[in-house]
């Protein structure tokens, strides 16, 4: 798996979590992004979900 998280683009990601079944990445930038990203799959490193939403400093799951 490889997530650019460099912050070259002045994004930098500030949160980091991964579900309970180990199924997915979620991870909150300074571009106002919400992502998730598959683990158990080929693709993991393509992103399967993007929302926009300011001000997220934080991401958390829940069983």
């Amino acid at each position: 798996l490889k997530i650019y998280a460099g912050g070259d683009n002045g994004a930098f990601v500030r949160s980091v979590a991964i579900t309970k079944s180990n199924q997915f990445l979620i991870t909150a930038c300074d571009d106002n992004k919400v992502r998730w990203f598959p683990l158990l799959s080929d693709q993991s490193s393509n992103m399967i979900y993007e929302q926009t939403e300011p001000n997220v400093l934080y991401v958390a799951t829940t069983p």
